[in-house]
């Protein structure tokens, strides 16, 4: 991303090399689903069962040997939950904690996503890695996210291995709702390009939007 005056902008937009020329947007988190005490499961487990994860852990379904990438802000790996999760405890760390420092995080939200993705008692994939980003605090902007989404397409920086990716990376984010319509086209040629890889990118379910 650059600073450009509407002159420059429309100088580079008009190279016969450039397909687009886009706003670098503000992102936003977004946040949970607010229910109340009579809609809220009565339990962890009974919210598991209604998506049928036991069913699939008796078919033998349980994340062994699969990692996941969360793209929020942040996931607290000294949770007891998550801590023995984050790959980072065996693989080394700039492969699973973007800009290669311990994990850390500007809210719950990345927290609450891992927890519900392999969290022990908590997670659909109790067996199942999990590495991220802290791409949503402050003023976050669509080049943090394209940044996050090609460091989780290559976290070693190796172009030709291929067992380093997760295989899913997990988003809560989305554009401010002024600026829906903003975000150009790459940005999503991006996520086509990450799925061609093999992850599925996949965004948390929406709350206030």
């Amino acid at each position: 991303a650059t600073s450009l005056t509407r002159a420059g902008a429309e100088l580079i937009a008009n190279m016969a090399e450039v397909r687009e020329v886009g706003l670098d947007e503000e992102v936003v988190l977004d946040a949970p689903v607010s229910v109340t005490a009579a809609e809220s499961p009565t339990s962890v487990q009974t919210n598991l069962e209604k998506v049928g994860a036991p069913d699939a852990w008796a078919m033998g379904y349980r994340g062994e040997n699969r990692t996941i990438c969360i793209i929020a802000d942040g996931v607290n790996a000294e949770h007891s939950a998550l801590s023995s999760h984050w790959r980072g405890r065996v693989a080394p760390i700039e492969q699973s904690w973007m800009n290669a420092a311990n994990p850390s995080t500007c809210g719950e939200q990345g927290t609450m996503m891992a927890g519900l993705i392999c969290g022990d008692q908590t997670g659909v994939a109790p067996a199942a890695y999990w590495i991220g980003t802290k791409s949503l605090c402050g003023a976050a902007r669509l080049s943090d996210i394209i940044a996050a989404l090609e460091w989780a397409a290559d976290p070693d920086g190796d172009a030709a291995s291929f067992n380093d990716f997760p295989d899913a990376v997990c988003c809560a984010w989305s554009m401010n709702t002024a600026c829906a319509d903003a975000a150009p086209a790459t940005v999503w040629d991006i996520t086509d390009n990450v799925e061609a890889l093999g992850p599925v990118v996949v965004f948390a379910v929406n709350s206030t939007k």
